[in-house]
């Protein structure tokens, strides 16, 4: 439970949140109605042995106030009606004192703690009027009285002169006590105003970033589509010059093969590095027409384990590069045109081999989400990496850092796994 605690003598008193305006004013009546009870009970001891009806009136105030203490604990929302009686009850007191105790020449003073729990009590405009009050009682008793009250005039008058004094006193107090809150009030306010500008400035700042982000990656896709653009005026023609002659040579080298079957070894190699150049060649000419020709994709059902094999047995994959599959048959199959999901893992098999030219580990993972909705395929290498300046580059158009190649292979990669509905993430 929220709140505060005051202590009490030996004892914690909690205040809620909506009790802390009036938690100075309960111990304070705590502390009167003890004390009176108190003091009510030790002289009620003393009277009864001499005065029987004082001492039972002694015990009777006294029970009054520790009632009144009880209740108020029980109660602190009434401490405001509880505090009107109490300032009554010690008015009723103090002024039977005044007029019936005239052998004791201290009792006035009693009167300034009346005056002084009124204006701690009830504020100023309640506490002027109850010193007002106190004045005139102390006034009519003296003047009015035909037995007197043990006091003379000038005793009377620098009483009631030191209760005006006592009046001021509290004015300037009450005065500096609204000044004070006042100055809470703007402090409070201040450090609100403060705090809304500190959070305004940091969502301020945030949004900049975001634009800011935003315009960067903008920035990015322009440069990206102005090289596919320019890259679409020049692919249909030089994939079309390209091809013609690719695919005569590889006829050729095919025919070569195929009439000279008992060719030296020498024949044989050099036969084989042509096919395997001109494969290559033709693989670039896929990439450079497929990274600006998308072609709409035929989605099919298709088992992950499924298209990673058939990726896998068209890809060759040097001896010191050990493959590691980890496919759970849990995995969902995916709704995905077969053909170029199968380009885009070729492509990025292919990467991650040239990674490793002196061997290394491929490992090839694919996990579900908790829907079941989306599947994450992962080709990992365990090569040098990628520098972290690069990162932002790596899906652009021509953009490459091997020695061969011309930098089409991942924008293919991202083009068509986008097209399938899927996107690429990279880490390094």
């Amino acid at each position: 439970m929220s709140g505060s605690s005051v202590r009490f003598l030996l004892f914690e008193m909690h205040f809620s949140e909506s009790e802390q305006a009036i938690k100075y004013k309960v111990v304070f009546l705590n502390s009167v109605f003890l004390l009176a009870g108190l003091v009510a009970f030790t002289l009620g001891f003393i009277r009864i042995q001499r005065n029987v009806p004082l001492g039972v009136i002694d015990f009777v105030f006294a029970l009054l106030c520790f009632s009144l203490l009880a209740y108020l604990n029980r109660h602190k929302d009434k401490v405001e009606t509880l505090s009107s009686i109490a300032l009554a009850l010690s008015y009723l007191l103090f002024t039977a004192i005044y007029l019936l105790a005239p052998e004791n020449p201290t009792r006035t003073s009693l009167f300034f703690l009346l005056g002084a729990s009124a204006f701690f009590l009830k504020g100023r405009r309640t506490g002027r009027v109850w010193l007002a009050f106190i004045i005139l009682t102390i006034l009519a008793g003296h003047f009015l009285s035909t037995s007197g009250v043990g006091y003379s005039h000038l005793d009377v008058v620098t009483t009631c002169v030191y209760l005006v004094a006592l009046f001021f006193i509290f004015e300037n107090y009450e005065t500096f006590k609204e000044n004070q809150h006042r100055l809470e009030q703007e402090q409070e306010r201040l450090r609100d105003s403060a705090e809304q500008a500190r959070r305004l400035y940091e969502a301020t700042e945030l949004r900049v970033q975001e634009r800011t982000r935003q315009l960067v990656e903008a920035q990015a896709e322009l440069v990206r589509k102005e090289k596919l653009a320019v890259l679409g005026q020049v692919a249909g023609s030089v994939g079309h010059e390209l091809r013609n002659p690719l695919g005569v040579m590889s006829n050729a080298v095919y025919f070569l093969q195929t009439v000279l079957p008992d060719a030296d070894q020498t024949t044989r190699e050099y036969l084989g590095i042509l096919k395997s150049e001109i494969e290559a060649s033709e693989r670039i000419v896929s990439d450079l027409l497929g990274s600006v020709r998308t072609k709409v994709p035929k989605p099919e059902t298709v088992w992950v384990a499924e298209l990673v094999g058939q990726t896998l047995r068209r890809v060759a994959i040097p001896d010191s590069v050990a493959v590691q599959l980890d496919i759970p048959p849990t995995v969902p199959p995916l709704q995905v045109d077969v053909q170029q999901m199968q380009q885009v893992l070729r492509n990025l098999v292919s990467n991650a081999i040239e990674a490793m030219p002196g061997g290394g580990t491929l490992r090839i993972s694919a996990a579900a989400d908790k829907t079941g909705a989306n599947v994450t395929i992962g080709v990992k290498d365990s090569g040098t990496g990628i520098a972290p300046e690069e990162m932002d580059k790596l899906f652009l158009p021509l953009y490459t850092t091997k020695a061969r190649g011309i930098g089409l292979g991942l924008v293919v990669v991202k083009n068509l796994t986008e097209a399938n509905g899927g996107k690429v993430e990279v880490q390094s």
